[in-house]
Formats: C-alpha cells, structure tokens, sequence
C-alpha cells in the first residue's frame, strides 16, 4: 500500500542522515524524518494491531524508527556520560566505612531464619526471589527501631539487633531508585536510607555482606504485635 511505502521511505531517510551524523554530535535533519515515521498513521487497518483503546499500535517500521531516534540520542550523550563518570574520584570503601562507623539497626524475620542469621550472617542476597517487592533492589532491610519491624517483615518471630557499618548513605524517597552494590559504590556510596514518609518508618538497605559482621548481630525480644 501506497501508505506503508511511504514510511518506509522516511525511515530508510531518517536511518540515512543518522549515518551521516558526526560521532557525538546531536542528531540534525533525521531527528525530522524519524519523528514523521514514528507518528506517521499507516492505517493498518488489522484487528491484530489495535490496542486495548481501538487505536492502530506502531507496526514494525515505526518501532524501527523510533529505536533509530533512541540509538542516535544516546550516541551523542554516552560520551559526555563517560567523561562525567571518569571524573567521579571516590575515597576508598573500606575508608569511608571506618569514617562512618556503625548504627544500631533492627531486624525481624522468622525463628528459623533468625537462627540461621546468628550463625552465618546475613545475606543481601537471600530476598532476590521477591525482590522486584524490595523498593530499593536485592537488599537486607533494616528498620530503624525495633517497634517498626512489626509493620515491615515478611516474616515474624524472631528479631535482630544489629551493629551495621552503614558507610557513606545514599538518602532516597519513598519510592526510591532500586539500586545494587556495584550502582551505589559507582557513586560513592555504600547504604541507602529511605525516608517512607511517616515517622519511623525509614528504613536502611544494606547490599554487603562485610556491613552486617555476625560479630554485631544480637537477638533481641520482639516486641507486642
């Protein structure tokens, strides 16, 4: 159809001057072209294409066109990204853990997990099966008084007091960005506090083993529920 062959020969344009674009540089005429491919009505006019509204969805040459756009946007930012990042000096992780030393944190969790933690630790990793539930990414969650485990464990039964090494923190929302090790010691930061927006209720994500010694782990009576 006279329709399809036209956006095809926009998106075939618009890859065109893509090409041509110096290496870093902003993208010129083909952001235009790309953008008339992208919102161009092909009028499929297929049941198979309709979204859940009855509009006709992109089909395979818009979807093309608009990860043209993408690609082209991202070449002209990744190098200042990399600059910027390079440029990112940190002080050593072990420093910045002994700078900032430990919080009592608190933990509650079930009595047979409880007793598995004195014996070998905890370990952030443990949660990653629901872990697209931990607001902050695969994470031990520490709640920052023992009366407020209550309201955040999965399981009950059994609470930790713990000495954390909690090293240079990363303050977030209530809906935080989900993080992990290496993404929070990238920007020199070692913990993540979250503030959920009522008192007591913040909380510490730890991502390291080394930050939660069973040395300073201590069973401690739950308290009224």
């Amino acid at each position: 159809p006279a329709a399809r062959l036209q956006a095809l020969l926009l998106v075939a344009a618009a890859l065109a001057l893509a090409a041509a674009d110096t290496p870093g540089q902003p993208p010129r005429a083909a952001d235009q072209a790309v953008e008339e491919a992208a919102t161009f009505d092909d009028e499929c006019g297929n049941a198979d294409y309709m979204d859940g509204d009855g509009a006709c969805s992109w089909n395979a040459l818009q979807l093309r066109a608009a990860a043209a756009r993408t690609s082209s946007s991202a070449s002209a930012t990744s190098s200042s990204n990399a600059s910027a990042d390079a440029s990112v000096t940190c002080e050593p992780r072990s420093a910045r853990l002994k700078k900032y030393g430990t919080r009592t944190l608190y933990h509650q969790t079930s009595i047979q997990y409880g007793l598995s933690i004195l014996r070998t630790g905890f370990n952030p990793m443990a949660g990653l099966a629901h872990s697209k539930w931990s607001i902050a990414g695969p994470a031990t969650y520490f709640a920052t008084s023992l009366q407020a485990t209550n309201k955040k464990a999965w399981n009950k039964g059994f609470c930790i007091k713990a000495e954390v090494l909690i090293g240079r923190v990363k303050n977030e929302p209530r809906t935080p960005e989900r993080m992990s090790l290496a993404s929070l010691n990238a920007q020199c930061y070692d913990s993540v506090h979250i503030n959920r927006g009522y008192k007591g209720g913040d909380e510490y994500a730890i991502y390291a083993r080394d930050q939660m010694p069973t040395r300073l782990l201590k069973q401690v009576p739950c308290p009224p529920r």
